[in-house]
Parts: C-alpha cells; structure tokens; sequence
C-alpha cells in the first residue's frame, strides 16, 4: 500500500465519520420535545408559566 492509497484512505474515513457526527446531530436536535417548560397549554395544566 502506498502513501497516496493510505491519504485516500484516512480522508475517505474522515468524511464518513463527519457526515455520521452531522446525522446524529440533526437527528438529536430534531427529537428533542419542548419539555416542561413549554408555552403551550393544550393539556389543561397550569405549569405556572402563561405569558
């Protein structure tokens, strides 16, 4: 194997590994829900925080 095989190689595996870290964010960051201290108050509660 020769050097300009290896360079291929390490940045071929370089970008997969940075396409797969930005899938996983968008995917992280695209689930996450409002959580309890949302505004919306179609549940009935009263989570103390009406604007």
């Amino acid at each position: 194997m020769d050097d300009e095989e290896r360079i291929g190689r390490r940045a071929f595996f370089g970008r997969v590994l940075l396409a797969a870290g930005g899938v996983a964010t968008v995917l992280t960051l695209s689930g996450c829900p409002g959580g309890d201290g949302d505004d919306d108050d179609d549940d009935g509660g009263d989570d103390g925080d009406d604007d």
